[in-house]
């Protein structure tokens, strides 16, 4: 019985993967790999090696395809190097489901940025609004 019960759960979890691959703030294959992995160790991997394979290829294709789209279309609107690192962070919080702790980055990042800015170039106007 406990079985069927974690067998739907992971059915669960993997169809809100799916539906994840369509919403940016829903993690997508990762959330499916992560089920099969689970049932995995539950059935000790009882003919799942070519599943799992197939699975982690398509991951890896699907981070290379929303990095290399996202990299490009930041490129093009002229987007700085601290943007693209912002991008690479935001890329690796999405594939661990970190995107809850989303204000809480945004607050930090305001906070650090107006500390660069004061630390490197005192007069200008973004440090005489923070103090």
């Amino acid at each position: 019985m406990a079985l069927v019960i974690l067998y739907y759960f992971l059915i669960a979890i993997m169809i809100v993967g799916i539906i994840g691959e369509l919403l940016p703030a829903v993690p997508g294959m990762s959330l499916i790999l992560i089920a099969m992995l689970v049932w995995g160790f539950v059935t000790k991997f009882a003919g799942m090696g070519v599943a799992l394979a197939v699975a982690f290829v398509i991951l890896l294709l699907s981070l290379g395809v929303e990095f290399l789209a996202s990299y490009l279309g930041a490129q093009k609107v002229g987007a700085s190097n601290w943007s693209q690192i912002g991008l690479v962070v935001g890329l690796l919080a999405g594939i661990f489901g970190l995107l809850p702790l989303y204000p809480l980055a945004a607050r930090l990042s305001a906070y650090l940025s107006v500390l660069w800015w004061g630390l490197f170039w005192e007069n200008t106007p973004i440090v005489a609004i923070w103090n």
